[in-house]
């Protein structure tokens, strides 16, 4: 278990293509390249929502769990505690089934991730909404808006906020659009018995 404060940013609506035709110039080495499904949950009343809190299940190759508190703040205090690598995301669904929550969304999205040197970079794209990518700052060892300016991004809308923040700014509410309609009353029966 990993407690933590992210310390990253987002650059919004870039080209794909071009900004990894620039981290292979640049020596980025591709470490991910395929789907990953988010779901989040939370109880029946929406008490985690309700108090900024954010409980979300990631599959991307591994599984992992992520609590993100405070989540929409801006100011870095948001705090995130990350489960990881976890077994398999049955085990993990059930677990949090047997917590009472239940799967409020669930999103398929392409991502791409790169690092290069401590650099993390990471191409999401999400239906509805432009690509965008994240950059790890935490570790940067040269100026970001170097970083920036050879990436070709240094005109571009840079966020320091969660996915679902994204959405808002586009005018998109993100548990509207990806709600999971199969997830009331979701308990595996194996929990039941």
């Amino acid at each position: 278990m990993n407690n933590y404060s992210e310390n990253e940013i987002k650059v919004l609506n870039i080209d794909v293509g071009d900004v990894e035709m620039r981290l292979k110039k640049m020596h980025a080495k591709p470490v991910y390249m395929g789907q990953r499904t988010i779901s989040t949950f939370d109880y029946s009343d929406s008490r985690c929502h309700k108090r900024d809190t954010l409980i979300r299940l990631t599959e991307e190759g591994t599984v992992k769990i992520t609590v993100h508190i405070n989540n929409s703040a801006l100011d870095g205090n948001r705090k995130i505690i990350k489960l990881h690598p976890l077994e398999n995301v049955d085990t993990c669904k059930d677990f949090l089934f047997s917590l009472g929550l239940q799967e409020k969304t669930r999103v398929t999205a392409k991502r791409s991730s790169y690092e290069m040197g401590k650099i993390d970079f990471d191409i999401d794209e999400f239906p509805v909404i432009p690509p965008f990518l994240e950059i790890d700052v935490e570790k940067l060892d040269m100026p970001l808006d170097l970083l920036l300016h050879d990436l070709g991004l240094e005109k571009k809308q840079i966020v320091d906020c969660g996915t679902e923040e994204i959405f808002r700014m586009y005018g998109i509410d993100y548990y509207s659009v990806f709600l999971c309609r199969s997830s009331i009353n979701n308990v595996s029966k194996d929990i039941l018995e």
